[in-house]
């Protein structure tokens, strides 16, 4: 019997914790979803579908992270509302689901000579990767 009170006290203890504290022990917060968001321009060369950028973005990067969600935005009318909450003033600009910029570079301790190209490619997308 008093294995039985300890443990409902406990549940209620839990339950009191849980909302005050907003504690959560049954979900992980770090598995909040990845997303990045992609502005770019039909007419633009450096950011459109046939671009460098849209490529790294569109191939590399969704196949080594399947789990990131990508949401690509085209000026136009109906994404101007987007583009002033990224503070997107050219094209190609890449923000995380929260609009922060994401700068398409290696981490600054990389030395390009101390890797493979391969190895530069993965260090490139982890760097993106790690900025969401």
């Amino acid at each position: 019997m008093n294995l039985l009170f300890v443990i409902i006290i406990i549940v209620i203890l839990f339950g009191i914790a849980k909302y005050f504290f907003n504690i959560d022990s049954f979900t992980n917060s770090n598995n909040k979803e990845k997303v990045m968001k992609y502005f770019g321009g039909d007419y633009c060369p450096h950011s459109n579908k046939d671009s460098r950028t849209y490529k790294l973005i569109n191939e590399y990067f969704a196949k080594k992270y399947p789990d990131v969600k990508i949401e690509y935005n085209w000026t136009g009318p109906d994404t101007q509302n987007e583009f002033k909450k990224a503070n997107a003033e050219y094209v190609p600009t890449i923000t995380n689901g929260d609009y922060q910029h994401i700068k398409l570079k290696l981490a600054e301790n990389i030395k390009l000579d101390d890797h493979t190209d391969d190895e530069l490619e993965s260090l490139l997308l982890e760097n993106i990767y790690n900025q969401l």
